[in-house]
């Protein structure tokens, strides 16, 4: 535990860090989009796997000292009326987090808080 008054350094990633980051989101949001465009050309409904954010898949990182999502999965698919609204909604923001907030992942905890105006917004990026 740090003494009173003490500062608390923040960690900052490396840029090669940052880099793998950033390749490891583009390439996921590409194949997000690539898999969907197939699935519509094939005339078939889209679907995808998500991580489950039930209780039961929630478990404790004591390394980085945050809850995280386990190994469960659940499917989402335009062909299920329940599912439609937060597949389209993922879609949705995908699309437009790669369009307009390209570095957002590189320092913000969410991509709320990379958009102007939120409380995490950082203003050299703007």
């Amino acid at each position: 535990m740090a003494p009173k008054g003490a500062k608390k350094v923040r960690k900052t990633p490396s840029k090669g860090v940052i880099k793998e980051r950033k390749e490891h989101v583009l390439s996921s949001l590409e194949q997000l989009g690539s898999q969907v465009y197939d699935q519509l050309s094939k005339k078939e409904f889209p679907t995808f796997k998500m991580p489950s954010r039930s209780i039961a898949n929630i478990i404790y990182d004591d390394k980085t000292r945050q809850y995280i999502l386990g190994k469960r999965n659940v499917k989402r698919s335009a062909r299920n009326v329940r599912h439609i609204r937060p597949f389209t909604q993922l879609l949705w923001t995908a699309m437009f987090t790669d369009q307009y907030a390209p570095g957002c992942f590189l320092f913000c905890s969410s991509v709320r808080n990379g958009f102007p105006g939120s409380a995490g917004e950082r203003q050299s990026d703007y």
